[in-house]
């Protein structure tokens, strides 16, 4: 979490409970600990009043942990409207030897839903284009591409990590879609090995008129959810052309703090979506 101490992070964690309160965004928390383990009140107490956090302990070492997943996947299903299902399976459980124990799962679950600042046209998808994974053969005739120009918050991070950066930014103040695109001869993890807070709030980030095509998908992770759907035109007039036809990572941001992060690292297949909707929501 690149935080130092308790103290940071306690102040850190009631501006998460505010933002938490905007219309656009719901944010859940919850601890499992394996049920051996006692629970002191107090801690139950400080969970709750300082991170808006709740606590249950489940059985987490059961010969069949069944129950427990199906607890846990209830409530993930619960808090984030039905958007995840199933957020864990027996596998996540699993132990290597009967001297491993499961001792705790932190669950965080994130549901987004956000007007776009300017709204976006999605006429322009291309089909057809080509996918380039740093691992394995490239996924030809695969992406779907949503093209647009205009002036956006843009940072070239090439000296610092190898990679660019850029911010789409909702009709929320202060909430943007970052998106970290690595170099040609630079792979994810490189980047991600580099990456840090003050580099995801790079002072030297100023508004590029860009040509940016990104991939049409539809964001789900397993203990947190967030659905952005982009609809993206093109223009004939650019500076800085941002192409993301390979992996790369991306996060929902409210000021200078990160609500998500993600990574892009395959085509997701966009057939059974919804039609795209000039100025839908993100």
């Amino acid at each position: 979490l690149q935080i130092p101490s308790r103290d940071k992070l306690n102040p850190l964690a009631k501006q998460l409970m505010s933002i938490s309160r905007l219309p656009e965004i719901k944010l859940a928390n919850r601890l499992y600990p394996d049920e051996s383990f006692p629970i002191l009140p107090a801690f139950k107490k400080r969970l709750q009043k300082l991170y808006n956090s709740t606590l249950v302990s489940v059985d987490l070492n059961a010969k069949d942990v069944t129950s427990a997943i199906n607890e846990i996947n209830a409530w993930v299903s619960n808090q984030t409207n039905g958007h995840i299902k199933k957020a864990l399976d027996k596998n996540d459980l699993a132990r290597n030897t009967s001297a491993v124990m499961n001792a705790l799962l932190m669950i965080n679950c994130l549901l987004f839903d956000a007007k776009w600042q300017r709204e976006f046209q999605g006429q322009n998808t291309r089909d057809g284009n080509t996918f380039y994974p740093d691992v394995g053969p490239p996924q030809e005739k695969k992406l779907t591409l949503m093209t647009r120009n205009g002036l956006f918050p843009y940072v070239d991070l090439t000296s610092e990590i190898g990679a660019r950066m850029i911010h789409l930014p909702f009709e929320k103040k202060d909430l943007t879609f970052t998106i970290i695109l690595p170099n040609e001869n630079t792979t994810l993890s490189q980047v991600e090995s580099k990456l840090n807070s003050v580099l995801l709030n790079s002072p030297t980030t100023t508004d590029h008129n860009v040509f940016i095509s990104i991939p049409k998908w539809k964001l789900e992770f397993e203990t947190a959810t967030s659905i952005v759907r982009i609809m993206l035109a093109t223009s004939s007039r650019s500076d800085v052309y941002f192409l993301c036809n390979k992996p790369f990572l991306y996060a929902i941001r409210y000021k200078q703090t990160t609500l998500f992060m993600g990574r892009y690292v395959k085509v997701i297949d966009t057939s059974n979506m919804p039609p795209i909707i000039d100025g839908g929501r993100g």
